[in-house]
């Protein structure tokens, strides 16, 4: 059931683009449909019997909480079981959560709502919300923090980010160290980007070293396992993200616009890739890693077709049926989602 339900909303809401990209249409109208239709999925699957990872998940919350490394996450079980709650009802709460800040991030800063739950819903869901659920809660408590305008509760949120899932760090130290540059002259910019790639690549190649910071970095380098301690065998991170980030570049720099958040938000896109290739021989860091920093990938996309739009009118239709549509369909249809769907199970 959790299968047919999840490729009729995705069908339904890639049909929904041409509609969503029309800026007379948009918001208004459509908003309550896709932010109820993702509320409802998401916690229909918080109450899953089945799924994948879903057996760890179960063991850390009733058996043996206190093996899990993540103090955060650590702590947010033992309040579910000081109430006496069950581990659906946590996952209940962090999908809230998750729904009240991806609301909260598109207002504040203009994003069709929209087309970003169909964007997300098509992919970032399906590999963090269903798979990796405390990287996926982790950058949606980092995605919270930025709303605010007050720093302490910017620190503080992000703070309660990485106790929950350690790989939520590096988006949020290139996040803030991309904003910090942006009002910078180009040639201190440029310097001080490149210094950045040069310790990406630094630290890329001295990861063991890291194992004092975390055991499960030792761990995670001598598991011999495709996709986990051996080298990356698929580059398909590196050429989708590569097509996001040429195709978000031209149309805001056509735009002519001067955008903080989009200009941070490109040099995510940039560091990710350079993030995937200075770890490309550990898979699972390659791609956790660099997953989570180009994580506003869909915000980018969005954002920089809704500035052009601003500058050269209505185009709506080649909007979405030459770049959205195209690459949705891509998302639903890439190798592995079908697999991922079709492991979820409802107790009913």
């Amino acid at each position: 059931m959790a299968a047919y339900l999840y490729y009729l909303l995705a069908i339904v809401f890639i049909l929904f683009i041409p509609i969503n990209s029309r800026n007379k249409v948009y918001p208004q109208k459509l908003d309550p449909f896709f932010f109820l239709s993702f509320v409802f999925f998401l916690s229909l699957l918080s109450f899953r019997s089945e799924g994948v990872d879903l057996d760890n998940y179960v063991y850390s919350f009733y058996q043996n909480p206190s093996d899990v490394p993540d103090f955060g996450y650590r702590s947010l079980i033992y309040i579910f079981n000081a109430l006496n709650l069950s581990l659906a009802n946590m996952f209940l709460a962090m999908n809230l959560i998750t729904i009240y800040a991806f609301h909260r991030f598109c207002n504040k800063n203009s994003i069709n709502f929209a087309l970003f739950i169909t964007f997300y819903f098509l992919h970032l869901m399906v590999l963090r919300d269903l798979v990796q659920l405390r990287s996926a809660f982790a950058f949606s408590l980092f995605l919270l923090s930025i709303t605010y305008d007050k720093k302490y509760l910017k620190f503080t949120i992000s703070l309660i980010a990485s106790s929950i899932h350690l790989t939520v760090i590096p988006l949020i130290l290139s996040f803030y160290f991309f904003s910090w540059i942006y009002s910078y002259k180009l040639i201190n910019k440029s310097i001080l980007i490149l210094l950045s790639f040069l310790l990406v690549f630094l630290v890329g190649s001295n990861l063991e070293y890291l194992n004092v910071i975390d055991p499960r970095i030792g761990i995670y380098l001598n598991w011999e396992k495709e996709g986990y301690g051996n080298e990356v065998s698929s580059l398909s991170f590196l050429y989708f993200h590569a097509v996001i980030l040429l195709i978000s570049s031209f149309y805001y720099f056509q735009s002519k616009s001067n955008d903080k958040l989009i200009e941070t938000l490109l040099l995510l896109e940039v560091i990710s890739l350079v993030t995937f290739v200075s770890l490309n021989d550990v898979a699972i860091f390659a791609f956790r890693i660099s997953s989570m920093i180009a994580s506003l990938y869909p915000f980018l996309l969005i954002r920089s077709l809704q500035l052009y739009e601003n500058k050269v009118g209505d185009i709506s239709i080649s909007k979405s049926l030459f770049i959205l549509m195209p690459i949705a369909c891509f998302l639903l249809f890439r190798p592995g989602t079908f697999d991922l769907i079709l492991s979820l199970s409802l107790p009913y």
